[in-house]
């Protein structure tokens, strides 16, 4: 599983932008919108969760890091099969 963040944040502020946040993931930038706009995302910064067939199994604000990680563990234990979903 990999997860990747979404920011509408120019290239050159990224680096400073994750740095103080201590964000670790791999992020893609959206100067245009397209990815936000398709995967309807509300506000930036993002998180998004796809199974093995691209499909989003789960979207969130990655700042609630216990939401964040309760999610996440709940809907891979689903799709393994391992959990109550």
């Amino acid at each position: 599983m990999t997860v990747y963040g979404s920011a509408g944040t120019s290239a050159d502020a990224m680096p400073a932008l994750l740095a103080d946040r201590g964000i670790t993931w791999p992020v893609l930038l959206d100067p245009t919108s397209a990815y936000r706009e398709a995967t309807k995302i509300a506000v930036y910064p993002t998180v998004t969760l796809m199974d093995g067939d691209g499909r989003i199994v789960w979207q969130g604000d990655p700042y609630w890091r216990k939401a964040f990680a309760d999610a996440c563990e709940a809907r891979v234990e689903a799709l393994l099969g391992t959990g109550a979903d």
